[in-house]
């Protein structure tokens, strides 16, 4: 065992068992006890903060602390990291983005010069697109805290038409598409919704849930949404022509949803929150002559609407732009 490893493994030990002495070090790992001082005072320099303390049998405490202990990684791990990095990097507003950055300064600080370049041309062969979106997302990061902690939060929520006060429980949160969303139960509402987290003004804490809550997962909610434990589903019947199951191929909840004839053609089955039904339409609108609703007749009633409006806003235009031209 050469130093370094040595020295992780007091590392290790140490940060184990909280209380320690110099002599069940040195027992521990057939060292003397001047190379254990040693390894407390290098130990100390890295940032583990070790206390002595006085009195009869003297010893050491490790402070209560979040370090982790020195890890070795091989230049794949290391890559696979900066890779993975690349691949978010577009993201705006990531939480904890300073954090990112001290971690990849940290790694690349401890590779040698070559390989340090190597990881800086990254970004001149591979690069993950992704929506350049200009929201500003200024509660993503305690949003993601109080969803970890499973806290009840109020929020001031801008939507399409109106500003209306929330309380919610935070469940997740997801980005697609630029955007970031928040899976949350709404508490007046009693029911799972999905917000974007961009049109969040304002958060205040309400409480911490003490009690156990029965609440799906983020991952459960995105994969089962067609449970019928998540409240009020509305099933959806669209016809799609070979393009549209092309561009339905593109959308994350309807790509798995597909079923596709031999001609190219396909339709889609899928049942979706009734909170959703807006959310859904609005998208199945842009597919324009590619997507065909079926049912339910609430979606097309909407489609019908929206149509309506369109051909209103331009009405008389056709006629004016004939005798122009």
């Amino acid at each position: 065992m050469n130093k370094f490893q040595q020295l992780n493994a007091v590392w290790l030990y140490i940060n184990q068992a909280k209380v320690f002495n110099a002599k069940d070090i040195a027992i521990q790992f057939n060292i003397s006890e001047r190379t254990v001082q040693r390894y407390i005072a290098e130990l100390s320099e890295l940032g583990l903060p070790i206390t002595s303390e006085a009195g009869r049998g003297g010893g050491y405490r490790v402070m209560p602390n979040k370090l982790l202990p020195p890890i070795s990684f091989t230049h794949d791990e290391v890559f696979s990291i900066f890779f993975a990095y690349q691949s978010i990097e577009n993201i705006k507003g990531l939480p904890f983005h300073a954090d990112y950055n001290a971690v990849l300064n940290k790694l690349l600080n401890q590779t040698e010069a070559k390989f340090r370049s190597e990881i800086n041309d990254l970004k001149e062969y591979i690069v993950f697109l992704s929506p350049n979106r200009d929201y500003d997302n200024p509660f993503l990061k305690e949003i993601f805290i109080h969803s970890r902690n499973k806290d009840t939060i109020i929020i001031g929520y801008q939507s399409k038409n109106q500003h209306s006060v929330k309380k919610v429980i935070p469940i997740g949160v997801y980005t697609s598409k630029g955007l970031w969303y928040v899976v949350a139960s709404d508490v007046f509402k009693d029911k799972i919704v999905t917000l974007r987290v961009d049109r969040i003004e304002d958060l205040e804490f309400h409480h911490s849930n003490t009690d156990k809550l029965h609440l799906p997962t983020l991952n459960d909610w995105l994969s089962n949404q067609g449970h019928d434990s998540f409240g009020s589903m509305i099933q959806y019947h669209v016809e799609l022509t070979p393009q549209g199951v092309m561009k339905c191929r593109d959308n994350e909840f309807l790509d798995k949803h597909i079923c596709q004839n031999e001609d190219g053609s396909g339709y889609v089955e899928i049942d979706v929150p009734e909170s959703e039904l807006n959310h859904m339409t609005d998208y199945l609108f842009t597919l324009h002559q590619d997507a065909t609703i079926i049912r339910p007749q609430e979606a097309i009633n909407r489609i019908c609407d929206m149509a309506k409006g369109i051909l209103d806003q331009y009405k008389g235009s056709k006629d004016g732009l004939t005798r122009e031209i």
